[in-house]
């Protein structure tokens, strides 16, 4: 089964959310790893991170609110529609830039991006 057709499914994104988000604990726990990683690597003012896979945008939005610059690839345009509502939802939408590709065509990484990537979870 090719990448695109599993994971471009709404479905897949469905059930990863029902998983993994809205759990006050979890949100909790994910908002002190990127604290984590962020004073790890306590990038510059206005730095610019990756977030591959980033589905609807919850780390996506983590950076974001820090007041640095995200640029968030998907391989789903349907889930990427989602992450786009959110982020126009919390204001940040200045500070987030979403794609639909995939997180192997990333090879630009060193010249446009100036800290961090984060693979999607």
């Amino acid at each position: 089964m090719r990448l695109n057709s599993t994971y471009a499914k709404p479905e897949i994104h469905d059930k990863w959310e029902s998983i993994y988000r809205g759990n006050p604990l979890l949100d909790r726990l994910n908002d002190q790893i990127m604290d984590r990683i962020i004073g790890c690597i306590q990038p510059a003012p206005g730095a610019r991170f990756l977030d591959a896979g980033c589905g609807i945008g919850d780390h996506t939005a983590r950076i974001a609110r820090k007041g640095y610059e995200c640029v968030g690839i998907d391989i789903s345009p349907l889930i990427l529609e989602k992450a786009e509502k959110r982020m126009h939802d919390y204001g940040l939408s200045s500070r987030v830039d979403l794609y639909v590709r995939r997180s192997r065509i990333c090879l630009y990484v060193e010249s446009c991006l100036t800290s961090c990537i984060v693979v999607g979870c």
